[in-house]
């Protein structure tokens, strides 16, 4: 049985990926952010080791320890949490966010990706075994939109990248 690594955040999504990797075959071993992740993850995955944010230098280690060299991250650590005391002393977490331009979450989490990869494990997309829980592209409702509804549906959009452009909100 294959083994893939999970680094889970919280919220439900690493209970979802969990259980669709292991229906398609995967051993799933996780590693949980404490104060983050909820302990019903231990249901639906092979092994778990929790650890504090300040401990991010373990990772790699855990995840060379199992032979998992690919590697999902999912759900949401709480970036405020970045940069409160508990991470003061992580040589490593500090060393990311003096290397970055801003401290925006997807910069944040991008360079704690990059970092990953840097350590050998190649990262996947976490919609990797729930394809089929997502919404197909197309019109899903029974009558396809006018073209008035077809610009508000624009207009959204591009509030909504504008939105998630400055890390304001969730879209």
């Amino acid at each position: 049985m294959e083994k893939i690594g999970l680094i889970a955040g919280n919220r439900r999504f690493p209970l979802l990926f969990s259980e669709s990797a292991r229906k398609k075959g995967f051993s799933v071993v996780a590693v949980a952010i404490r104060h983050d992740t909820s302990p019903a993850l231990a249901g639906y995955v092979n092994k778990m080791y929790w650890l504090n944010l300040r401990d991010f230098d373990r990772l790699a280690d855990i995840f060379r320890k199992e032979g998992i060299t690919k590697v999902v991250m999912a759900g949401q650590i709480s970036p405020h949490r970045l940069f409160s005391r508990e991470v003061i002393h992580s040589q490593d977490i500090q060393e990311i966010l003096k290397s970055i331009k801003n401290k925006k979450a997807d910069t944040i989490f991008g360079a704690i990706a990059d970092k990953l990869k840097g350590e050998g494990l190649e990262l996947l997309d976490s919609t990797i075994f729930i394809k089929d829980s997502l919404a197909p592209k197309g019109v899903l409702t029974k009558s396809e939109p006018d073209p008035a509804v077809w610009e508000d549906i624009k207009f959204g959009l591009e509030l909504a990248k504008a939105i998630g452009a400055l890390d304001i909100g969730q879209t």
